[in-house]
């Protein structure tokens, strides 16, 4: 048998498998766009919480042991529209507060990226993408 048959037929159930576990082992993301949303239009991030205005003035804060994950939705919007909003989900899995990228500083940025397991290879894809896509940047450890 030729080498190259060979190297395919052993390649063949390499993939094969690979393309299982990863199909298995993939976690579900929720669409963002079925939960009910709250779009900020200040935002404030310390060590201690996400605090947002919204249209109104209302106020909302949403205390970090309260946020399960946050996410980068991109948009192809860009650059005419915001295209970028960071997504912060709550522990009770049925809200989110999304925030234009636009509004989160150098200052709040630093913070988020200095997050335990922040994933910082999923925000530089975000930050290259110009598509529809969803990234999860930091999901809170059970």
């Amino acid at each position: 048998m030729p080498p190259t048959v060979r190297l395919s037929l052993l390649l063949s159930p390499l993939l094969a498998l690979a393309l299982w576990a990863a199909a298995a082992f993939a976690e579900e993301l929720p669409s963002w766009k079925d939960l009910p949303a709250t779009d900020a239009q200040q935002v404030a991030i310390t060590q201690e919480a996400v605090r947002a205005t919204l249209a109104g003035q209302k106020q909302e804060l949403v205390a970090w042991r309260d946020i399960q994950e946050i996410r980068i939705v991109t948009t192809d919007q860009g650059p005419a529209a915001e295209d970028v909003f960071w997504v912060f989900l709550h522990h009770d899995g049925k809200r989110l507060l999304r925030v234009p990228g636009s509004l989160v500083d150098d200052a709040a940025l630093d913070l988020l990226m200095q997050l335990a397991r922040f994933d910082h290879d999923q925000f530089i894809k975000s930050m290259g993408s110009a598509d529809n896509a969803v990234f999860r940047v930091w999901k809170k450890q059970d």
